[in-house]
C-alpha cells in the first residue's frame, strides 16, 4: 500500500502518535526516534487514511518506506538534506526557504455584494495579482490569476479590492509547480519538474527569448512554417473567404433529373423558385453573378431578356441588371450564359438572388436538365468574389 512521508518538528509529536514499536501497521503512523543534536525534525511514514493529520506539513509522496530514509536508526545526512528542501503538499510542489508562489486561490465562500475587481496578497511575498468576477448577487464566482507573485513563506491573506461586499472567504494555495515527482537515486533525491501551464505569464518571457516553434501547441509546427505568417496583416480565414475569384455561392439544377421546360412571357418572372444563388458578401462588397440555361426560339426576331430578383416572385434588384442576352433572327436554339457585376454590397451580409426571364413576343422557351442522351444543359447560377 502506498505510503506518504512528512517531515515534522520534534516538538509537534503528540502522545496519540504511535512509536516505532508498532511498525506502522495499517493506518498507524511510523516514525524513528529523533536523534537530538543532529536534527529536530522527524520523518513520519503514514497511510493515506491519516493524511489529513499532516496537512500543515510538507508531504513527500515517494511510495517509499522509512527504511529507505533512515539507516541503522540514524538519518543519512545527504539524503536527509534532500528531503528537507523539498516536499509535496496536495497537488502542489512546495519549496523550503520561503520562495513560494500563489498557484491558486480557492473560493471557500463567494460572499455577497461585491463588484468585479482585483485580488492582492502582500504579506511576506510580492506582486501577486488576480482578477475576479461576481454573479448577480455579488458573490465571487471566478478568479483569474494575472501574476502568481513570489517569496511567500506562509499562506497570505487575500485582499479584495471592493470593500463594499461581505462574507467572502478566499484561500491562497502556495507552491510553484504542478505534476512534479521525486525519485530516489542512491543517497540523493532527483526532482522531476513539469512546469504548470499557468506558471509563466507573458510578462515573464523575455522579448529575446527566441522560443522554438516546436515548443508551441503540440509541437508540429516548425520555425520555418511559423515564419510563413510573418507578412500576414489581417485574419487569414477572412482572406481565404474573400479571395478574388473564389466561388462563394453555387446552384445546379438538372443533373440526372427529368428535363424541364418553361414558357416565356413578355413580363419578367422567375421560371422556377429554385433558380437562385445564396452567398455572403465578401469584404470588398463586390461579386459576379453568372446564370446558364438553354433557350429555344420557336419564332424569328425574338429578344431574350434575363434579370436578377431578390424574391421568388420577381422583384428586380435594379433596371440596369435587366439585360438583352440573345437576339434570335431565326428559330434559334442554344445555351445562354450571362454575367452581372454587382458592387457596394454589405460585407458579411447574406444575399439571395433569383433569375428572372422574359421574351419580347411569344413564343419562346427555357429548358434545362435531362437524364437521357441529347437533352439540355443544367441550370447553373453562381456567385464569385471580386476584388
Amino acid at each position: 500500500m502506498p505510503k506518504n512521508i512528512s517531515i515534522i518538528p520534534y516538538s509537534d509529536v503528540t502522545s496519540g502518535m504511535e512509536d516505532d514499536s508498532t511498525r506502522g501497521s495499517n493506518n498507524k503512523d511510523l516514525y524513528p526516534r529523533s536523534i537530538r543534536g543532529f536534527s529536530d525534525n522527524l520523518a513520519i511514514e503514514y497511510g493515506e487514511g491519516n493524511r489529513s493529520t499532516y496537512d500543515d506539513y510538507n508531504i513527500l509522496n515517494k511510495n517509499l518506506s522509512l527504511k529507505d530514509v533512515v539507516k541503522n536508526g540514524q538519518y543519512d545526512s545527504s539524503y536527509l538534506e534532500s528531503i528537507k528542501i523539498i516536499g509535496l503538499n496536495s497537488d502542489h510542489l512546495k519549496l523550503k526557504g520561503g520562495d513560494h508562489e500563489i498557484v491558486d486561490v480557492e473560493i471557500e465562500n463567494g460572499g455577497s455584494g461585491y463588484s468585479d475587481g482585483t485580488l492582492t496578497a502582500e504579506d511576506s511575498g510580492t506582486k501577486f495579482l488576480a482578477n475576479y468576477t461576481v454573479d448577480s448577487s455579488g458573490a465571487i464566482e471566478h478568479i483569474e490569476i494575472v501574476h502568481h507573485g513570489a517569496g511567500y513563506e506562509d499562506e497570505p491573506t487575500i485582499t479584495i479590492s471592493d470593500s463594499s461586499g461581505s462574507n467572502a472567504s478566499l484561500k491562497a494555495k502556495l507552491g510553484v509547480l504542478s505534476g512534479s515527482h521525486v525519485e530516489a537515486h542512491g543517497n540523493t533525491a532527483m526532482l522531476n519538474l513539469h512546469i504548470r501551464r499557468d506558471s509563466i505569464g507573458n510578462a515573464l518571457i523575455k522579448s529575446d527569448a527566441e522560443i522554438d516553434a516546436t515548443k508551441l501547441g503540440n509541437g508540429d509546427v516548425t520555425n520555418t512554417e511559423l515564419s510563413y505568417i510573418n507578412s500576414v496583416t489581417s485574419n487569414v480565414q477572412t482572406q481565404l473567404n474573400d479571395m478574388a475569384g473564389k466561388i462563394i455561392g453555387y446552384t445546379s439544377i438538372g443533373e440526372n433529373s427529368f428535363h424541364m421546360s418553361y414558357t416565356l412571357t413578355t413580363s419578367f418572372a422567375v421560371p422556377n423558385s429554385n433558380m437562385k444563388v445564396t452567398f455572403t458578401a465578401p469584404t470588398s462588397g463586390n461579386v459576379e453573378i453568372m446564370a446558364q440555361i438553354y433557350y429555344n426560339s420557336s419564332s424569328s426576331n425574338r429578344y431574350f431578356y434575363l434579370g436578377l430578383s431578390d424574391s421568388s416572385t420577381y422583384n428586380t434588384i435594379g433596371a440596369n441588371y435587366e439585360q438583352v442576352v440573345r437576339y434570335a433572327d431565326e428559330t434559334d436554339d442554344g445555351i445562354l450564359q450571362n454575367f452581372w457585376t454587382i458592387t457596394g454590397l454589405t460585407a458579411g451580409t447574406s444575399y439571395t438572388y433569383y433569375l428572372g426571364a422574359k421574351i419580347n413576343a411569344t413564343t419562346g422557351y427555357l429548358n434545362w436538365g435531362g437524364n437521357t442522351s441529347g437533352r439540355y444543359c443544367d441550370f447553373i447560377m453562381k456567385a464569385v468574389a471580386l476584388p
